[in-house]
Parts: structure tokens; C-alpha cells; sequence
């Protein structure tokens, strides 16, 4: 994730500070958004819509081709909204475009100039009668998290939106927070708190970087305890998408590309989170991770064991640096001590489409192989003739059935199907996390 944290920290810092707004009092622009459809409502579909039209006070502003928009970041406090519009260009006469924009007198260019060469141009205009801004232009070099490979200069233009704008931009806000991602570590009770009004941010990046981050921030007041008691809970803390940070009251979890993390500040009772994952086209909230072994329950040394300890699940590939000459490197391996064998165990060598059977009980023990492909079964020593294994099998298991061979695998990819949502070939080819 690039230079993501510490990007996100300085957001989570910004909205901190900022006064938290209760949701028991609205403002005048909620009441009003209440009788009239908002902007978001009309405008908004995805991130990117934050780069034009009416959700961008620049958009009026004629660009020359050279300048490209790159970034976009909106702050919410109580009462007002910051939009920055970020821009790369390599004009080399940004500074009389700067001056136009200013308005500024012949004299003042040289002014200007200076402060470029010296990495502090940053002025304040009006465009229009209304819209008072800031402008800030520096080499590229400066500000190289959100953008690779380019060259010139960044163009960063920002200003306070009245209070009208607050609305429609903490609908795109809550339109950005993934509560999939909350439900998948178990965290259920704690999304009902996403309906809350509160301060909080938007960052679009898109061009050579594309992503989104949202942060936001609540006062829970007594629901504070929720949050606290389960983020400190051996529930979280134990699964193994959770990243430790080594600080005290933050926490972060992944959801697939999807990383969030969670600041407590029990000082004020509040909370502070952000969301994060690649790509402007789909809004947070819509995002689905790629299924993977971590997602499916397995932990990082790709096992899994049922909550009651019966059955075991693994998988071993040499592409995770799995190393058994003995047994082959690429199989899943299915064992279930709780049906009242002594043992019960199939694997799976995924790549050979070959079936290893293992079923013990009392004194008989039966051992043999499937291979899927040719749709035949051998002994340990590749002798087909399988029929004294075959009464064998039918007395371990008290059967007469004629397709008593199969049982077993039939068994083992039945609870892969019910337990993971895959067949037992998907299931092999899931990456770890």
C-alpha cells in the first residue's frame, strides 16, 4: 500500500481535531435536504464524479490541456466543507497561468517566480464574486505519494464550501464506508453506528495512482464501550487478517485489497476510522473482495479445523513453499476424527487428479488410490484388481453398497462444496490472502 499509512494518520489527525457534530441536532442544510433532493442524489455515482460538475467548485475554471486533474480531497467539519483539487502539469509557464488566475499585476510575477524556485508559492485569489480560493504550486518532487513518473509541476487549488455542501458530501461519504468488511471479522453490532452524523473525509487519487480513501469520525458517546471491548477482544485481535500496529487504540484488519483502520480515543469517547482499496470506479461500499483461503477460514499456514475440532482442512503447494518429497507437494488433505473411524482421511493431489483414501477402524485398514482422470482405483502397489480391498472397505463401513470406493471422496468434496462454496479444484486454486 504505497505511503498510504501515513497519508490516512494525517487525515485521521486532521478530522480529530476538528469539533465532532451530534446527531441529535441537525443542521439547517439537513432539514432542508430533507424536503429538496440533494446534489449527491443528482450528480454522484462513483469517485470520480468529485472531479467535475457541481461537486467541484473549479469546474468552471478552463484549464489548459497540459494540466491534468490527479487528486481530489474533501474535509467535513461541522460547519463547512474543504475541497482541494490537486493537477499535474509540465507548463513551463505555470506561473503566468497562476498569475491569470490571480489576477495579479505585471509586477508580481517576479514575486511569483521567486516563490516557485524557492517551493513556497502559495497565494490566495478570488474567482468569480464568490469563490474565494488558495493556489499552490510546487515541483512534482514534493509530492510524489499520489502520482509516478512525472515530471513539472503540481497545481493544488483548494477553498471552504458553505455549509449547503455539507450534505450532499457526507451522503458520498456514508455511499464510501464498507460494512462488509466490519461484518467479515465479526464486528456486526458495530455497523448499526454508520448512520450516525459525523466529520470526516474523502481522498480520490486517480492516473498513474487510483485509489480511494474515506475517514470518518464519531462521538459514540456510551456505545463507545462496543467499539472498545471488541476491538480489544481476543475475537479480533486473534484472526489473522488483523495488522498490529504497536500503537495503543489503533487497530486495522484487511478485507481482500480492502484495509481499514480504527483509532479509539477514549478521551472523548470517539472514534476514528478509515477505509481504504485500489481503483475510482466503484465506490467503497460496493466493493467485493476476490475469495482466497484467509477469507474462506483458513489461517496463514493454510489450515483450517471446524469450530467443534472434528475436521481438518489443508492445502500445500509448492508456490506457498510447501517442501514434502514424501507426499508430494500440491494436495488438499481432508481428515474427520469425529465420524467414529479411527481414521478417516482423503488427499487430494489437485495437479495428478489423484485420490489417496485412508480409512482405518478397530483392526481393518484400507489404503488406496483414485485417479480422477482415468476414473480408476489401485492398491498401494498400482494393482487394479480392487476387489478384496473393495469387501474390505464394504465390512469397515458396515455396507454392502457397490459404490463404497467413492464414499469417501464423495464425503470430503461434499464438506468442501457446504463449508467453503467451492469445489475442492476452486478451493486449490484460491489464493492465500
Amino acid at each position: 500500500m504505497r505511503k498510504t499509512i501515513s497519508i490516512a494518520i494525517v487525515i485521521l489527525l486532521i478530522i480529530t481535531l476538528l469539533p465532532a457534530c451530534s446527531s441529535d441536532t441537525p443542521s439547517a442544510a439537513e432539514e432542508t435536504a430533507a424536503a429538496e433532493p440533494s446534489t449527491a442524489d443528482s450528480t454522484y455515482v462513483k469517485p470520480l464524479d468529485l472531479f467535475g460538475g457541481e461537486l467541484n467548485p473549479f469546474s468552471d475554471i478552463e484549464f489548459p490541456e497540459s494540466y491534468t486533474p490527479y487528486k481530489v480531497d474533501v474535509n467535513m467539519n461541522a460547519d463547512f466543507v474543504f475541497y482541494e483539487l490537486s493537477l499535474l502539469t509540465e507548463d513551463p509557464e505555470v506561473v503566468s497561468f497562476t498569475a491569470a488566475l490571480l489576477n495579479a499585476e505585471e509586477d508580481d510575477i517576479t514575486a511569483l517566480k521567486q516563490a516557485l524556485q524557492e517551493g513556497d508559492l502559495q497565494e490566495t485569489g478570488m474567482y468569480g464574486d464568490t469563490l474565494e480560493f488558495e493556489i499552490e504550486v510546487k515541483p512534482v518532487e514534493a509530492d510524489s505519494d499520489y502520482y509516478t513518473d512525472a515530471v513539472g509541476y503540481t497545481v493544488t487549488l483548494s477553498t471552504q464550501l458553505n455549509e449547503d455542501m455539507l450534505v450532499p458530501y457526507r451522503q458520498i461519504l456514508k455511499q464510501n464506508i464498507n460494512s462488509g468488511a466490519f461484518q467479515s471479522m465479526g464486528a456486526d453490532e458495530l455497523i448499526d453506528q454508520f448512520d450516525l452524523a459525523g466529520n470526516g473525509s474523502i481522498i480520490v487519487v486517480t492516473g498513474s495512482v487510483n485509489y480511494v480513501n474515506i475517514g470518518f469520525n464519531y462521538e459514540l458517546g456510551e456505545d463507545f464501550d462496543k467499539w472498545s471491548d471488541y476491538f480489544l477482544s481476543d475475537t479480533y485481535l486473534g484472526q489473522d487478517t488483523v495488522i498490529y500496529w504497536g500503537e495503543e487504540n489503533v487497530f486495522s484488519f484487511n478485507y481482500g485489497e480492502l484495509v481499514t483502520r480504527v483509532t479509539l480515543i477514549p478521551e472523548s469517547n470517539r472514534v476514528s476510522f478509515y477505509q481504504e482499496v485500489e481503483g475510482t470506479d466503484v465506490n467503497i461500499s460496493d466493493y467485493v473482495p476476490p475469495l482466497s483461503l484467509i477469507m474462506v477460514g483458513f489461517d496463514k499456514m493454510c489450515n483450517y479445523s471446524s469450530e467443534d475440532g472434528n475436521i481438518y482442512v489443508g492445502i500445500r503447494k509448492e508456490v506457498f513453499g510447501d517442501i514434502d518429497k514424501g507426499d508430494g507437494n500440491n494436495y488438499i488433505q481432508y481428515s474427520d476424527n469425529g465420524n467414529g473411524y479411527d481414521c478417516f482421511l482423503v488427499r487430494y493431489c489437485r495437479t495428478e487428479g489423484k485420490y489417496y483414501v485412508q480409512i482405518q477402524k478397530n483392526d481393518l485398514k484400507a489404503e488406496y488410490y483414485y485417479y480422477a482422470f482415468e476414473d480408476k482405483y489401485t492398491d498401494m502397489d498400482g494393482v487394479e484388481d480392487i476387489s478384496e480391498l473393495k469387501e474390505q472397505m464394504q465390512t469397515i463401513m458396515n455396507t454392502d453398497a457397490d459404490m463404497v470406493m467413492v464414499h469417501p471422496i464423495n464425503t470430503f468434496e461434499q464438506y468442501i462444496i457446504d463449508t467453503f462454496g467451492v469445489n475442492s479444484d476452486a478451493l486449490y486454486d484460491l489464493p492465500l490472502g
